[in-house]
């Protein structure tokens, strides 16, 4: 009975940790960012407005004399850091920068891109400026979507990019859903705090002989050493 408990409850984080979180990003003159997971989708971007409620009036001061308020005391003043706080505080901020990048960038090779959706109409007022634009833009994103295969996977559904010389400006309608599974992100946060402990208890140690030559342990007057 235990194995069949165990083997369940591994089941369930392996199919947790299967699941990925999705982002929905779409351009048509108005940026929109939707994230969720499982088909549940909330709104990042643009935010609904709330409406602020009105605080309520604050009743006028009677005319009753009332107590002197007291003054505040002069807050003190800041302490400078010391040259070891500081140095401590850039040696931490580089090791996190070393945890960081290496496993931050085999996450970001692990984002998928799909139903990829471009639909571009140059248009404009002079048709050698449309002609202009439409090679610019051409030459931008295809050269952008080249270089993102080379980091991530892509799947297109439609990409249509074309001139309409009656249109007085250009249009367009690009979306996308960037997908990453669960288990990857908490993978690369394990390798990241991992990395960081290390770096940090390396740090400790080289420090630890320099702060023991500044310290050095009081002689005795006999010469012998406490």
């Amino acid at each position: 009975m235990g194995w069949i408990i165990t083997a369940c409850i591994l089941l369930f984080f392996v199919l947790l940790f299967s699941l990925s979180i999705a982002a929905d990003v779409r351009y048509d003159g108005d940026f929109s960012l939707d994230v969720g997971i499982l088909g549940w989708r909330y709104p990042v971007w643009p935010q609904e407005e709330k409406t602020e409620e009105k605080a309520p009036a604050k009743k006028a001061a009677s005319g009753k004399p009332g107590r002197k308020k007291r003054k505040k005391a002069p807050p003190p003043p800041e302490k400078k850091p010391e040259d070891g706080d500081l140095k401590g505080t850039v040696g931490t901020v580089l090791d996190l920068f070393k945890a960081l990048f290496p496993p931050l960038g085999k996450l970001l090779k692990k984002i998928r891109m799909t139903r990829l959706e471009a639909y571009i109409l140059v248009g404009g007022e002079d048709a050698a400026q449309i002609a202009e634009d439409y090679g610019k833009i051409c030459a931008v994103f295809y050269s952008s979507y080249a270089a993102l295969q080379n980091i991530m996977k892509i799947k297109a559904r439609r990409v249509d990019i074309s001139c309409d010389f009656l249109l007085p400006k250009t249009r367009e309608d690009i979306s996308f859903t960037l997908k990453l599974r669960l288990g990857s992100i908490l993978w690369a946060a394990l390798c990241m705090g991992g990395r960081f402990l290390v770096y940090t208890i390396r740090r400790g140690r080289e420090e630890l002989p320099s702060a023991e030559i500044k310290n050095p342990p009081e002689a005795t007057p006999s010469g012998i050493r406490k």
